[in-house]
């Protein structure tokens, strides 16, 4: 499997990745063994790029990738998780500092892990923050990067300029 580089990470990771939002069963009921199958079977076929978010299954497909981590453990394995769709009134005010530590927290119980590689951030159905909202509750993670958990905060949901402010 082609790799590519994720160069302000220093790693690469497969070019080709899994999306899991099928093993939070929101889409119809997949079990256990057939979760694991999944993802066993791409890991065999080299993918290493695994991207999940809190909100699929509640939490289910990030505990089945905990589990399949613990179970393919010593291998470079890259996870994404999403955060921010349990933003509830979807506006600005749900996006403070506090919730999205609750909700990373979530993330890394569910994922079994105490540091994730990237962590994207974003915002609920539709609704896109207004311009700055978002940004400034990151600036205020990625400030503590030295003792916080994980390595990248990326949103996709803001364009460019946005994107460069909170780096």
């Amino acid at each position: 499997m082609e790799q590519r580089e994720f160069v302000r990470l220093g790693r690469s990771a497969s070019v080709i990745g899994l999306g899991c939002w099928q093993l939070g069963a929101d889409w119809g009921h997949v079990d256990e063994a057939a979760a694991m199958q999944i993802l066993h079977a791409a890991a065999d076929a080299g993918v290493t790029f695994f991207d999940t978010a809190d909100v699929y299954g509640d939490g289910r497909s990030e505990r089945f990738l905990g589990q399949f981590l613990r179970e393919r453990a010593g291998e470079d394995l890259f996870v994404a998780t999403k955060t921010g769709r349990r933003a509830m009134p979807p506006d600005d005010s749900a996006y403070t500092e506090a919730n999205l530590r609750s909700w990373l927290g979530r993330s890394l119980d569910n994922l079994g892990v105490d540091r994730l590689r990237e962590l994207i951030v974003g915002s609920p159905h539709a609704h896109q923050p207004r311009v700055g909202a978002l940004p400034h509750h990151l600036r205020g993670l990625a400030n503590r990067r030295d003792r916080h958990i994980f390595h990248v905060i990326r949103s996709g949901l803001f364009q460019s300029a946005e994107r460069r402010r909170i780096r």
